[in-house]
C-alpha cells in the first residue's frame, strides 16, 4: 500500500475532493501509475528533490486533485 493510499484509507485528507471521492467511491474506483523514474543514488536531498520533482509533474499534468 502506498503512501498516499494509507492516508486515504485513514482519513488524512479531511476536507478534500480526494478524500471525498475516495470515500464515495472507494479504491477500487481509482488507478495508479508511474509518470517518471530516475535513479536517485547521486541525489544528496531526496526528500527536497522528490518535492520537487512532485510540483514539476502537478505542474505538467494539472490533476483534478493534489493541486498542493
Amino acid at each position: 500500500m502506498g503512501y498516499y493510499q494509507a492516508n486515504l484509507n485513514n482519513h488524512f485528507y479531511h476536507d478534500t475532493a480526494l478524500q471525498a471521492d475516495w470515500d464515495r467511491l472507494g479504491a477500487d474506483a481509482f488507478s495508479y501509475s508511474v509518470l517518471w523514474k530516475k535513479d536517485t543514488t547521486d541525489v544528496i536531498n531526496l526528500r527536497h528533490k522528490l518535492k520537487d520533482l512532485k510540483q514539476e509533474w502537478l505542474e505538467k499534468s494539472q490533476p483534478a486533485y493534489n493541486q498542493n
